[in-house]
């Protein structure tokens, strides 16, 4: 089960998504975004953080949290760089 300060991240991310969600007109109008697409990212430490926890234990609880979250996925930093790592394809390992 992720730590309170994530569940603390994720709350907050909502609340920025409420609040876009509730100023889409004036954010629209004012500088020509469409906020109602708009989703959230929680990032969170690196696995190497919690020695005393399996990185791919800390995988599946996540892949679960993000599971029931709708426009806010949590990730952790070694996830974003692996992310960024595959979708630069070959090129990144050179």
């Amino acid at each position: 089960m992720p730590s309170a300060q994530v569940y603390d991240a994720v709350g907050q991310a909502l609340n920025y998504l409420v609040h876009l969600d509730e100023h889409r007109l004036r954010i629209r109008d004012q500088f020509g975004l469409e906020g109602r697409r708009a989703r959230a990212l929680v990032l969170i430490s690196h696995p190497a953080a919690q020695p005393g926890i399996p990185e791919d234990t800390i995988n599946d609880v996540l892949r679960t949290v993000n599971t029931h979250l709708g426009r806010i996925e949590v990730l952790t930093y070694k996830e974003l760089l692996d992310n960024a790592e595959r979708a630069l394809g070959d090129d990144a390992a050179r």
